[in-house]
């Protein structure tokens, strides 16, 4: 099964039906995983290999509004650490530090 709002099954040996006519309206799993149509729960998530590229003007303004939020408001309590080390350790997408 593909996670998109255009797809379904419909007994296409490989592949699935698209609702909004990509492909044919028939695509393969492997064009319909990828497409770049692809909708799921009305939203278009990144495809596949797909980068977001930030770039040093933004990351040095996030960096700077981080700065000021701590000199204004200090650090985060520990209740807030844990509970933001629990999301970072919970994310599939982490690097191991060996």
């Amino acid at each position: 099964m593909i996670d998109c709002d255009h797809w379904s099954e419909c007994k296409v040996l490989g592949g699935g039906c698209c609702a909004a006519g990509h492909y044919g309206g028939r695509p393969s799993i492997g064009v319909c995983g990828q497409c770049p149509h692809r909708v799921v729960r009305g939203e278009r998530p990144m495809a596949i290999g797909e980068t977001v590229n930030y770039g040093f003007a933004s990351r040095a303004a996030a960096y700077l509004a981080a700065e000021r939020r701590h000199a204004t408001q200090g650090p985060a309590s520990v209740q807030v650490q844990g509970e933001r080390a629990a999301i970072c350790l919970a994310c599939e997408g982490r690097a191991e530090v060996v």
